[in-house]
């Protein structure tokens, strides 16, 4: 048979990621530093890939390539705030809890109306509040006239949902 050089053909398939070095081919270094993702990515921006038949994330793949497993219900996390990137110095683990509160102290987190799941405008949260809380209306009655759940109203007028309206003394402005 021909001269096959087993340390020229470490993986036969392209397509399979099977090292850190596979992988880290698919990227390139940005100006900011980062390892950037080539590939396809998802509507967030974090690069998605094929691994061990299995779709995941690019940066946790390359935290698994570079790293080792990923403890049950740990999270890969970002330093550099970049989705895209796959740079394992640009990466930690967390659990769920310290990533949200990495996003909200990165101010990152989705509030508000820019919730993708907001049925209300900040305007309209604010007028619930007011007469709900302010003007004493019957709960069952606001949430029918804003089209909403009257436990959705229940919490506006409680604090417990839609919070950026209360801080700073967002709710007494309409």
């Amino acid at each position: 048979m021909g001269g096959c050089n087993v340390a020229n053909f470490v993986n036969p398939d392209p397509k399979r990621l099977e090292t850190i070095d596979d992988l880290q081919s698919r990227a390139w270094r940005s100006e900011n530093g980062c390892l950037e993702w080539q590939r396809g990515k998802d509507a967030f921006g974090y690069g998605m890939a094929t691994f061990r038949g299995k779709r995941a994330g690019a940066h946790r793949i390359a935290w698994i390539l570079a790293e080792g497993p990923i403890p049950e219900g740990i999270c890969v996390l970002h330093k550099c705030d970049n989705p895209a990137c796959i740079d394992t110095s640009h990466l930690f683990l967390g659990t769920h809890a310290e990533n949200s509160a990495d996003r909200v102290r990165k101010g990152r987190a989705m509030r508000g109306e820019g919730h993708t799941e907001a049925k209300l405008s900040e305007s309209q949260a604010r007028q619930v509040y007011l007469r709900c809380a302010v003007f004493g209306e019957r709960v069952v009655d606001v949430a029918f006239d804003f089209g909403i759940s009257p436990s959705q109203a229940s919490g506006i007028k409680l604090k417990k949902r839609w919070k950026c309206i209360h801080e700073n003394g967002g709710a007494s402005h309409v």
